[in-house]
């Protein structure tokens, strides 16, 4: 009779891991059925015995980047992080108009040096003008001087930089000396400011920037603006534009390109905003950072283009003035909050760091880093992180497309790690070293909290880490609650550490390829819902289900293939069936479960060679027979993470049968063993075990361009142990 074929999967999952349905013919070569008692397995061998190879089948790295390429931006709002005051301050209306009055401005050729004023308040001396008036004043022409403003003007001044080229010679070449005078810049048409290669100051340690602020600083307007700091001198770098101001630097229009010789691009006392399709090219020598703030950054229609590859940061929100302290170690603040634009850089150091609260609501960020020496210097290289000695941070990812190519972790939160909404998040930490007397490698791992790390609590993000020494780790808690992730590793997929710790999983369709343990909790592992395919690497000291804890599967579908060593005794305390297939699979072979009237409930083929494959899932029914084939073919062309949908299935090998009368049950042999462990269900060997098939080869491949969606390795994902440097 014709058999009938079953939807495992919820319409949910379906187009990443669904099975299938249609129909076989009549001569389906399962209508022999073997004996079957309650409890145990007699293992008669039925069908044809051959065994196709679907190695081709296996998912491929090379195919990812392609689920990254959309993304859906959602609200900072919906978020529920509150921005800093001093953005309201900052970013007010008049902070992006640059018009003004030019029947009352002031216009001054900086070339003749020449003001069509009277007034003694503006005047040149010694190549540098003066301003001790509020108000606006139009400038042109090139200065071989400074420009300084020492009055306290509450009224603020504004420059209208309109063609000019200004050399400083002493130090800066705009300075601006009190807290209280607000500056304001608008640019027409194109100016460039070089400030002198060593520095007079002429308050202490001020200025110390090429553009500098004691008070608050605006720069807008459509022209463009090139900054050159270039002073070198070992402990007195200049910046290329500084703010000291309460309430920090607002940037809302303009083109501006900043270039330093040991300081930072960009720095704030307080806070930074960039808004209002911004366009930013920086480049920090020496250690310096691109942005600096000791307050919050603020980046909402800024397009960066960013290289810190001399030593430091791309963007940096730490509070550590040394002149004001740390807020008492009370209240730390430094944080970071990117909207909408796009990042793209290449660091040294860290990508973007926070002292408080990282938050990624949309645009686009593509991070490079590049230092090989941060696990035996102080000088981290990560993609994005948050937290400090003194704070725990958190990082919030809702939205954006983030791509992030690290020596380091690419993602680290020394506090929690929320990802929800419908980000897109591409991450490559390939770099693996091993220190003096250890034997075994460590590297950058994907994502890594201390807190807890939850994923997909809303929406859908989509998250593909092509290579790292670790997946997606937490130090006390992990919940994977929704979303759509692929992992490949050379140590463990997903990693729950600490003491105390746990993993739930209660939706969304995870991968993971690893050449380490599939899953490994220090404590305990519950399911209740979503998808989990693993591929663990086969050597008996890797497990594709590793926990120390309680094991509880009550719901969701579980494939998980890997050796039997470490893992075999564990038993299901959930509610759910959890069956262990043992035996000797090879890469590309098939193995099937179907009910005795032919009814498929999986078409699996496993990435690597295992002993040892766990399934669970909802269509393992109370008081059924169900077979398990080893080999055989298919006609299904229809495969997602290694899983067959569609097609008829001919079967190889039976290797036994069983009747689901409790939570857990056993087929086949563990390690020489008869199947079985007390309690299960247990199983004779049926039929000869398949060939053992040859191991993966490793990714190839660099990773992308600066600019540009970074290209995975191509071929199968990697096998066996990492091979050194």
């Amino acid at each position: 009779m014709p058999n009938k074929k079953l939807f495992l999967i919820p319409a949910l999952f379906i187009a990443l891991f669904s099975l299938g349905c249609g129909n076989t013919s009549s001569d389906n070569p399962v209508a022999a059925t073997p004996t079957v008692t309650t409890g145990t397995t007699t293992g008669t061998t039925t069908g044809t015995g051959t065994s196709a190879n679907y190695a081709n089948a296996i998912e491929n790295t090379s195919n990812w980047t392609n689920d990254t390429n959309s993304y859906i931006n959602s609200s900072i709002s919906a978020s529920g992080v509150s921005l800093a005051a001093s953005f309201t301050t900052l970013l007010a209306n008049s902070a992006y108009d640059s018009n003004y009055d030019s029947s009352t401005a002031k216009n001054i050729d900086l070339g003749n040096q020449t003001i069509n004023s009277s007034r003694a308040s503006t005047a040149f001396s010694d190549n540098v003008l003066t301003i001790d008036e509020a108000g606006t004043y139009v400038l042109s022409g090139t200065l071989n001087g400074h420009i300084s403003i020492p009055a306290k003007l509450t009224d603020g001044v504004t420059l209208v930089l309109n063609g000019v080229t200004i050399n400083g010679q002493k130090h800066s070449a705009i300075y601006s000396a009190k807290k209280k005078t607000p500056l304001t810049i608008i640019l027409k048409g194109t100016n460039t400011l070089n400030d002198a290669s060593a520095y007079t100051f002429e308050d202490d340690d001020e200025p110390s920037a090429c553009l500098f602020s004691k008070g608050d600083l605006t720069i807008k307007g459509n022209g463009t603006l090139n900054i050159n700091a270039n002073c070198a001198v070992t402990d007195a770098e200049s910046d290329g534009i500084q703010s000291k101001g309460d309430n920090g630097i607002a940037v809302t229009g303009g083109t501006i390109n900043v270039t330093t010789k040991g300081g930072n691009a960009i720095k704030s006392k307080t806070s930074i905003a960039i808004d209002n399709s911004s366009t930013m090219t920086l480049t920090s020598g020496g250690t310096g950072e691109c942005i600096k703030a000791k307050g919050d950054i603020y980046l909402k229609q800024a397009y960066l283009n960013l290289n810190s590859s001399s030593g430091g940061d791309l963007i940096k929100a730490e509070n550590d003035w040394e002149e004001e302290g740390e807020d008492d170690y009370g209240n730390p603040y430094g944080s970071v909050y990117v909207e909408s634009g796009s990042i793209n850089g290449t660091a040294f150091g860290d990508g973007i760091q926070a002292t408080d609260k990282l938050v990624i609501s949309g645009g686009r960020i593509n991070i490079t880093t590049t230092n090989e020496t941060f696990w035996s210097t102080d000088k981290s290289s990560k993609g994005i992180k948050s937290g400090c000695d003194i704070a725990s941070g958190s990082i919030l990812i809702t939205g954006g497309q983030i791509i992030l190519n690290t020596k380091d972790h690419a993602i680290k939160s020394k506090g929690i790690i929320d990802i929800n909404g419908n980000p897109a998040i591409s991450i490559t930490a390939s770099y693996k070293y091993k220190e003096s007397g250890s034997n075994e490698y460590e590297g950058g791992k994907g994502i890594t909290g201390e807190g807890n790390v939850t994923i997909g609590q809303s929406g859908t993000p989509v998250i593909r880490i092509f290579n790292a020494e670790e997946g997606i780790e937490s130090k006390t808690q992990l919940t994977i609650a929704g979303g759509d992730i692929k992992i490949n590793t050379w140590d463990d997929g997903l990693n729950i550490g600490g003491v105390g710790t746990d993993l739930n999983i209660t939706g969304g369709t995870t991968y993971i390829y690893a050449n380490g343990d599939g899953v490994d909790s220090n404590k305990n592992i519950t399911m209740t819902g979503g998808t989990l395919v693993v591929n663990s690497d086969s050597t008996n000291d890797n497990s594709a289900v590793d926990l120390d804890g309680t094991l509880s599967y009550s719901g969701g579908t579980l494939i998980a293939a890997g050796p039997s060593g470490m893992d075999n005794n564990k038993q299901n305390s959930g509610s759910g069936v959890w069956l262990t297939i043992n035996g000797s699979f090879s890469k590309g072979q098939l193995i099937n479960i179907q009910d005795t009237n032919g009814t498929e409930v999986l078409t699996f083929t496993p990435a690597q060679n295992c002993t040892s494959v766990k399934f669970g899932s909802p269509s393992l029914i109370s008081g059924k027979t169900y077979n398990v084939y080893q080999g055989g073919s298919t006609t299904s062309s229809s495969v997602n993470n290694g899983v067959f949908s569609g097609g008829s299935y001919t079967a190889g090998t039976l290797i036994g049968s069983f009747i689901v009368s409790s939570n857990n049950a056993t087929i086949g042999t563990s390690n020489g063993q008869m199947g079985g462990q007390p309690g299960q269900m247990g199983g004779q060997p049926g039929g000869q075990p398949g060939q053992q098939g040859q191991m993966g080869e490793p990714p190839s491949g660099e990773p992308g361009q600066q600019g540009q969606m970074g290209e995975p390795p191509s071929g199968e994902p990697p096998s066996g142990q990492p091979s050194q440097m």
